[in-house]
């Protein structure tokens, strides 16, 4: 048994760091969503019109770059592609190995059988059925300058609603 304060406290012992570096990131990623659905409720970002619809890359690239920047590491972002030519993204955090270690898809409730976006520790089976041709991409997080203007926008608006709540 491990000593706390004095205290016994055997969930101590039990600690996972990737169980709680999951955790930080669920409760991370869920924060930074609804910031992401009160942007697209006003209305004037186009990228987000039909969102969790048609905005997969624009979500991706704002989630991705906010975890790079809260140092929550550097995430791929992941581009599947299906037999018909349909795209959607994800983004995955690995592991030096390129193991996946967390996957977070932001708009996977745009499919049917999904009610929410999804952070788990492998990828879905969504990805590997639906979208079977995988392309990695890493996205320059750390440079904003070298992202397109209309994901850059998205990014943009959700630290100006975060901004504007830590006032």
């Amino acid at each position: 048994m491990c000593q706390h304060g004095g205290m016994t406290d055997s969930r101590l012992e039990r600690w996972d760091p990737e169980e709680r570096m999951h955790g930080q990131v669920s409760t991370f990623v869920s924060g930074v969503l609804s910031r992401v659905r009160s942007v697209a409720l006003r209305g004037d970002n186009y990228m987000l019109d039909e969102y969790p619809q048609d905005s997969c890359l624009a979500v991706s690239y704002a989630l991705g770059h906010l975890l790079y920047e809260y140092g929550y590491g550097t995430w791929l972002q992941v581009e599947g592609v299906n037999v018909v030519g349909d795209k959607h993204s994800w983004l995955e955090l690995h592991d030096r190995d390129s193991t996946v270690r967390l996957v977070v898809d932001a708009t996977v409730h745009q499919f049917e059988g999904f009610d929410g976006p999804l952070i788990g520790p492998e990828t879905l089976e969504v990805h590997e059925t639906y979208f079977n041709q995988r392309r990695v991409r890493l996205m320059p997080w750390a440079e904003a300058e070298l992202a397109h203007e209309l994901f850059a926008k998205t990014l943009d608006d959700v630290r100006a609603v975060i901004a504007a709540e830590d006032v």
